[in-house]
């Protein structure tokens, strides 16, 4: 090969590699992160930081402090509606399997039974790759922003 040659595939093929690290990093920045952000109105999908409060309504230091402490209050309040809100889903998703279930036959509720297992699992797997997402680590954590 002579080098011009080799001078264009090395080039060519660093180029096509820089054109998929711009299109990652932006398709994950603008494309997968927008999309789990938003409800799909426009709005995001969970209740704004103190910060993004103190900038949008221009909080005085000791209105972004008092606000922060309603939130520490209100903590225990919050996980304990939580909890309960939880536990009747669950209850609700029982009763609701059962009446599915009482149609089916016993060869439809094996599969159906299956793809139960299979939903769990999926989401089983989903959840702890979320955790190790190191850009979720502080929602994880549960902190208040």
């Amino acid at each position: 090969m002579n080098a011009k040659l080799k001078l264009w595939i090395v080039v060519s093929l660093v180029t096509v590699f820089a054109i998929g690290v711009a299109v990652g990093y932006f398709g994950e920045r603008y494309v997968v992160h927008k999309r789990h952000e938003s409800r799909g109105d426009g709005r995001p999908s969970h209740f704004p930081t103190v910060e993004t409060l103190a900038k949008d309504l221009g909080l005085s230091p000791e209105q972004q402090d008092r606000i922060r402490d309603i939130f520490k209050n209100n903590e225990a309040r919050l996980e304990a509606f939580g909890e309960e809100f939880h536990k009747r889903l669950g209850e609700l998703r029982g009763e609701l399997l059962e009446e599915i279930r009482a149609v089916l036959t016993l060869e439809q509720r094996a599969k159906l039974d299956a793809r139960i297992r299979e939903f769990k699992e999926k989401r089983r797997k989903d959840n702890e790759d979320s955790r190790r997402d190191p850009s979720r680590e502080q929602e994880d954590k549960g902190e208040v922003r």
